[in-house]
């Protein structure tokens, strides 16, 4: 294996930018989806790039039962709030293993990829982490179900969720000099503090730690009740009933639960906010080092629509600057490297899916267990140490051998001539290589392994290929 990590290093790292190539829809599903599939692509170049954003944009228009059928075998996954939390004592691991299965098989399989990477970025910008209790929930019907919504109604969602007040705290969350068991309580500023920082105004939107405070005192009595459909509560004997002073907002006292509501309705509504999500959203999709046009036309729709999140994504995606299909310069996360993958090769094998979870945890981004607020990093130079970038050069090839003896066609046998067999891959994978400087020294290793078997240098070559820029990048 030496030699194919040596070449298939050297290739990754030949090139960090490649140019965009109009005719190929690789680029467009590299951005909106997890990599083409064979449909996908097809149904590109069937209506166009425009066309397709437009139907990605409303995912309740796309028949995606063939994907919802795989799910019946998780049944968890569909499992209310209660009904996981009432039968978590008989099967304590089973929501958390079968809501990894489902995340992985979702970003392979479902038809409506835009709605599942959005989910993806939208769980890593309000993340939180326990033991599957009520992350499938969370996931569902706080996150997925407002990813096209307002962003106001997604953060009201958030913060009266039991994974986010079960993760930041807030259900320890009281009035001070409240006695509670003969210990004088008081309020928690974890969740007011991330809510600041990371869900709305980020660091430059001028808050202070009096701020903080007054914003904690907002969601004191904001608790969890199981019983109830989304498992909020609201105590009123816990709440800081006095006036309070947040970032300009003055909110009066004897306000109860509504003292939350205001501020999550001043915060959605900040400038500070459109702008620190519109940021991150090109950033996501258009380039690390994100277009400050692009930026701002995206900040100007999310404030002049009241924060609608299907048209920042229009903005977007339709702007000249996406479409132009900008260079090849972001390194994918392992998630979306492992979804790519199997969206190429399209294995089928249910023994696969339970292994790419200990390829999830070996590259550094096993689903749901970011030990961090703010997720998994989107920026490439957190997966790029050397023993990670090894290891997922290593998954790649590994996932070409098993595709091979599972029976699948890689796209050539190993006994054709070097551009015959290579062009025979690209063909299987819907690769394009756009540089003579990566597909040389693909040639160069093809010609080397003609001293293999067959089936040896067929798997070889294709974990080359998809040790390429043009597929470790997007």
């Amino acid at each position: 294996r030496s030699p194919f990590l040596i070449a298939a290093l050297a290739l990754t790292l030949s090139a960090a930018c490649i140019g965009p190539d109009a005719t190929d829809p690789r680029p467009l599903l590299d951005r909106i989806a997890y990599g083409p599939s064979p449909d996908d692509a097809n149904r590109i170049r069937a209506i166009g790039a425009r066309a397709f954003i437009e139907e990605q944009l409303h995912p309740e228009s796309i028949d995606d039962s063939a994907f919802e059928a795989r799910l019946a075998s998780y049944p968890t996954v569909e499992m209310s709030l209660a009904d996981i939390v009432s039968n978590q004592m008989s099967t304590p691991d089973v929501p958390m293993l079968e809501l990894m299965d489902a995340k992985i098989l979702r970003a392979a399989y479902s038809r409506r990829q835009l709605e599942a990477i959005l989910t993806d970025f939208w769980f890593n910008h309000f993340h939180v982490r326990d033991a599957g209790i009520t992350v499938g929930s969370y996931e569902r019907d706080v996150i997925r179900a407002h990813v096209f919504g307002r962003f106001e109604d997604m953060l009201l969602a958030v913060a009266r969720s039991p994974a986010m007040a079960i993760y930041l705290n807030n259900m320890e969350n009281i009035r001070d000099g409240l006695i509670v068991d003969g210990v004088e309580r008081g309020i928690n500023e974890n969740y007011g503090r991330e809510l600041l920082e990371l869900h709305t105004v980020g660091l430059a939107g001028g808050y202070t730690q009096q701020d903080v405070i007054a914003l904690a005192r907002c969601f004191t009595g904001w608790n969890i009740d199981f019983t109830t459909p989304d498992g909020f509560t609201y105590i009123d004997w816990l709440h800081d009933k006095n006036p309070k002073q947040m970032m300009g907002l003055a909110i009066g006292a004897n306000g109860g639960e509504d003292d939350g509501r205001r501020a999550l309705t001043y915060l959605a509504a900040h400038p500070s906010t459109a702008a620190q999500i519109a940021r991150k959203l090109v950033r996501r999709f258009v380039d690390e080092n994100p277009p400050a046009a692009l930026v701002d036309a995206a900040t100007d729709t999310f404030l002049r629509t009241g924060g609608d999140l299907r048209e920042v994504m229009r903005t977007i995606l339709l702007s000249d600057e996406f479409l132009a299909r900008p260079p090849r310069t972001k390194l994918t996360r392992p998630m979306v490297l492992i979804a790519t993958t199997i969206r190429a090769l399209r294995p089928e094998s249910q023994d696969d899916v339970e292994l790419h979870h200990r390829h999830l945890w070996l590259l550094g981004e096993l689903p749901y267990y970011a030990g961090d607020p703010r997720g998994y990093s989107e920026n490439s130079s957190q997966w790029l140490a050397p023993g990670a970038l090894l290891s997922r050069l290593e998954f790649v090839r590994l996932a070409a051998e098993r595709a091979k003896t599972a029976g699948l066609d890689l796209g050539g046998s190993g006994s054709e001539p070097s551009l015959d067999l290579i062009n025979g891959i690209k063909r299987r994978l819907s690769l394009a290589l756009s540089s003579s400087g990566t597909l040389q020294p693909i040639v160069d290793y093809a010609e080397w392994l003609g001293v293999f078997p067959p089936d040896t240098r067929a798997v070889e070559t294709a974990g080359l290929l998809l040790s390429s820029p043009e597929f470790q990048y997007h």
